[in-house]
């Protein structure tokens, strides 16, 4: 269930703006070919604008597929980075800790990381998760761009260069590195890296 989500979230990411273009009748199939030349259409501008020509289209309403086609090649089982549409599964697989009553939202990470110094390690997962940690934003451009080959640890680690620039709580900033702090939490909580603990509790 998880992963046909996931490809579902792709393949709308990768085509959200052509989903204005096209009006859905209510019970619309997947093969409908009165959507056919709409669709078409829609794709071709689509492709001009960004110059994106491998994608997918999917509509659901609830469970019902309305429509699902794939352009250039890109397929049904073509494998894609989702980028941001993993942030909700990351925050629903550190919500499997806190409901195990393992980890709690409220305490500062230094109560599982005592490696990450004052300020990171007085913010909370509370925080982390809502980005109201203080980090600056992606605005501001400050994900970081690290050896992919380094622990999660090492990343939550690295951030002690990045500083605060709001009182943690008070202020909204979207951006990813909240993530590897929260990420860091569940691999030494679990005793697994983030990938095995999350195929064994949600990804099956």
């Amino acid at each position: 269930m998880i992963r046909s989500m996931i490809r579902s979230m792709s393949a709308l990411a990768a085509l959200g703006a052509l989903a204005a273009f096209v009006c859905l009748p209510v019970g619309a199939g997947a093969a409908d070919p009165a959507l056919d030349a709409p669709v078409a259409d829609a794709a071709k501008a689509f492709e001009e604008k960004t110059g994106l020509t491998d994608f997918g289209l999917l509509m659901m309403r609830d469970e019902e597929i309305l429509y699902r086609r794939f352009f250039g090649g890109y397929t049904e089982t073509t494998a894609v980075p989702i980028a941001s549409a993993t942030k909700w599964i990351t925050g629903a697989t550190v919500m499997t800790l806190v409901d195990a009553g393992r980890i709690d939202l409220d305490s500062p990470v230094k109560t599982w990381l005592p490696e990450l110094p004052s300020p990171h390690g007085d913010l909370t997962l509370r925080q982390l998760l809502s980005y109201t940690a203080g980090f600056p934003s992606l605005a501001e451009r400050i994900d970081l761009k690290q050896d992919r080959t380094i622990s999660l640890l090492e990343a939550a680690i690295a951030l002690k260069d990045v500083a605060l620039v709001d009182e943690p709580g008070t202020a909204y900033a979207y951006g990813g590195p909240n993530f590897q702090i929260a990420g860091a939490v569940v691999e030494r909580v679990s005793g697994q890296r983030w990938a095995d603990y999350f195929d064994e509790v949600l990804g099956d």
